[in-house]
């Protein structure tokens, strides 16, 4: 079977997800992650310092984003992690499989976007970016087999209020096995989602005709796929916005 536990060909959310870029940000933050996990003792205050600081500036609008010249190497950034690690300058203790430590204790890091971000970074290939494009999506193709019991009906138009406990490990763990089961990286699976919700525009639509334009979107010809090919547009105004096809 070549389609993914979301009913789209493999092919073509890998080819979406392939797609997708940043302009190197994302290649950037994976590096200083790599930095935070050998630094010393002495170091990792300063090296987790970085690391938030950048994860906080690629979750920006593309347009407010600082772009300096990019400090990771051309080939891909190998992370060297331990299971879990105590938040520096604090006593919490985050662990990458225990969902009850997945809180970041300081300002700015309570959405669900950006500190799935940090746990992305800090564990790529076990977590991904979850924003209301990617949440969206899931819901939205899940609706037939109930995969993700959010409580969404196929004929309501309301919108979902994106929540890090609530939502991103149910999410987290059907895309893990979608991973797991096609040797698509967790990365290429939640940008290829990602780059989905751009050609369909939502808004005002029942969530069965918005899961309908998301399978007609994932059956078009790649030629045809040029016009989705842009940078990701999440942010602090994504971050807040309810997912679903009242979303912009």
């Amino acid at each position: 079977m070549n389609q993914t536990v979301l009913g789209i060909d493999r092919e073509k959310i890998k080819q979406l997800g392939d797609d997708w870029s940043d302009g190197g940000l994302w290649n950037d933050v994976l590096w200083l992650a790599a930095r935070f996990w050998e630094s010393t003792s002495n170091e990792r205050l300063i090296a987790w310092h970085h690391l938030v600081m950048a994860v906080g500036n690629f979750k920006r609008q593309p347009n407010r984003r600082l772009q300096p010249a990019s400090i990771s190497p051309n080939s891909p950034v190998a992370v060297t992690s331990c299971l879990s690690f105590q938040v520096p300058g604090t006593t919490s203790t985050i662990c990458c499989e225990i969902a009850d430590t997945w809180v970041f204790p300081f300002s700015g890091a309570g959405s669900a976007p950006t500190a799935t971000a940090l746990l992305s970074a800090l564990w790529p290939g076990r977590h991904l970016i979850l924003d209301w494009r990617v949440l969206a999506a899931a819901i939205a193709l899940t609706l037939d087999d109930g995969v993700l019991n959010f409580g969404v009906e196929a004929t309501s138009t309301e919108s979902v209020v994106l929540d890090l406990h609530d939502h991103y490990p149910a999410v987290r763990e059907l895309l893990l096995k979608e991973s797991q089961d096609s040797g698509v990286p967790l990365i290429t699976i939640e940008r290829g989602l990602y780059r989905l919700t751009q050609m369909v525009n939502g808004k005002g639509r029942k969530w069965g005709t918005y899961r309908r334009s998301l399978l007609e979107a994932a059956a078009t010809p790649a030629v045809e796929l040029g016009s989705a090919n842009r940078a990701p547009t999440d942010g602090p105004a994504d971050d807040e916005q309810d997912s679903g096809p009242e979303a912009p």
